[in-house]
């Protein structure tokens, strides 16, 4: 029963719950793959091409050079803006 309810706490495929779409483990749609999947299919450009988009700020569209702070969605930048605007 709480394997049930953990596994139901992840599944969330529109991402509204924490911004990214996510489902429990061995539940993701056939087409998605890990990192890990990705790098052992020696599918590097698609692998480059994924953690690239980890960068890439929604708001400026500019590539911040590291990755993406979940918890804003934006890069420093964009989320110092907002918060000045605020």
């Amino acid at each position: 029963m709480t394997r049930r309810r953990s596994a139901a706490r992840f599944f969330d495929p529109t991402g509204v719950r924490y911004g990214i779409p996510t489902w429990p483990w061995r539940m993701a749609p056939e087409h998605l793959r890990t990192r890990r999947q990705l790098a052992a299919a020696g599918q590097r450009a698609a692998l480059a091409k994924a953690l690239k988009a980890r960068r890439v700020c929604p708001d400026c569209g500019r590539d911040a050079g590291y990755v993406l702070p979940r918890h804003l969605g934006t890069c420093l930048d964009c989320a110092d803006r907002m918060e000045l605007a605020a």
